[in-house]
């Protein structure tokens, strides 16, 4: 992730520069009943209704969401992969008025294989 957005602020030229998906990301659930938490990173589209229920004490937990990586955040080191975005994705990277579109084809060889008879 962070590897990406240092990609999208050279393009730019803007150290500030962040990046968007095109979908709510669920970061984490966090339980106000006992405190639990626990790390998702998911696409909220993809999590069932059950996922909100709390594995400790069956209480309705909240999310954390986020569609926008600001450089900010503590989790920069993990893979695109490992926060549900899609291979041959197309990231935004804005600044200001600016906007740059990353698309996501280092790995397209793996998913476009096509056999020849």
């Amino acid at each position: 992730v962070g590897e990406l957005l240092a990609i999208a602020r050279q393009q730019l030229n803007d150290d500030e520069a962040v990046l968007e998906f095109d979908s709510e990301l669920v970061v984490a659930m966090h339980c106000p009943d006992c405190e639990g938490q626990e790390a998702i990173f998911r696409r909220m589209a993809r999590l069932y209704d059950d996922a909100a229920t709390c594995p400790n004490c069956g209480g309705r937990r909240e999310m954390e969401l986020t569609h926008r990586i600001t450089g900010r955040e503590a989790w920069l080191d993990k893979s695109l992969a490992s926060i549900d975005v899609p291979a041959l994705s197309i990231i935004r990277a804005r600044t200001g008025r600016e906007r740059a579109y990353l698309e996501l084809t280092g790995d397209k060889e793996s998913f476009l294989q096509f056999e020849s008879r």
